[in-house]
């Protein structure tokens, strides 16, 4: 996928009526507010942008999924043949803290400053099973038990 390119999950008028994704965007508020973090997201491996701790604009997101795109490309072995993400990233556009989780999710904490990543895993290791279990308890945005395309005004 090309640097830039944001994909979001359904629609956001879809998705904010869902309660499992506002249970989520609670959880990755606390989270945020809890390790000091300007904002926190769930993307997946292919950079789709699951949820956010509050409503972004995709400018700002944008680097986001830059720094998930660079430091997916960096694992050895990649995400789906079980690499996994646990780390501080530095890049001009901002700090961030990395952590994947569920083969293919990425959680994702943008921080204004390097900060010390014990005590960021201090504030995320206690919640990550729950927005685990989140973001797997949302519903498919296509197939079986969606509303499809068109429902999710991706059409």
């Amino acid at each position: 996928m090309p640097s830039g390119v944001i994909l979001f999950w359904g629609s956001l008028t879809n998705a904010m009526n869902e309660p499992s994704w506002s249970e989520l965007r609670r959880a990755l508020t606390s989270l945020a507010v809890d390790a000091h973090a300007l904002y926190a997201y769930v993307l997946d491996s292919r950079c789709t942008l699951w949820c956010s701790s509050n409503h972004v604009e995709q400018d700002r997101v944008s680097p986001a999924v830059q720094i998930v795109l660079d430091e997916v490309a960096a694992l050895d072995p990649p995400m789906h043949r079980g690499g996994r993400l646990d780390c501080f990233a530095k890049r001009r556009s901002g700090n961030a803290y990395l952590r994947s989780f569920g083969g293919i999710y990425v959680l994702l904490l943008r921080f204004s400053s390097p900060r010390p990543i014990q005590a960021v895993r201090t504030a995320v290791n206690p919640v990550l099973p729950r927005i685990e279990a989140l973001v797997a308890g949302l519903p498919p945005t296509s197939g079986p038990g969606s509303e499809g395309a068109e429902g999710l005004g991706v059409a």
